[in-house]
């Protein structure tokens, strides 16, 4: 079973870097994230059991919604 997982990861990881190597010949602002949607769908997601869900965005501040100076987006589970 171990090797089954290592396995299949590698095969997945290879699978996103192809994707993503496609995707950066692109040169729009939306496909910025594009890699972080592909990590999750295809290296996260598959493992989550099904009543967890995943995306990306930015977490804002809770109160006021005052949106936070980062670069940084975030994988949310």
């Amino acid at each position: 079973m171990d090797e089954y997982i290592i396995n299949r990861l590698r095969a997945d990881a290879n699978h996103v870097l192809e994707l993503s190597g496609q995707q950066a010949v692109l040169q729009h602002q939306g496909i910025k994230g594009r890699f972080r949607e592909l990590l999750i769908n295809n290296l996260l997601a598959p493992w989550l059991p099904p009543y967890c869900g995943c995306g990306t965005g930015m977490i804002i501040q809770g109160n006021g919604n005052k949106h936070r100076n980062s670069t940084q987006d975030d994988i949310i589970v």
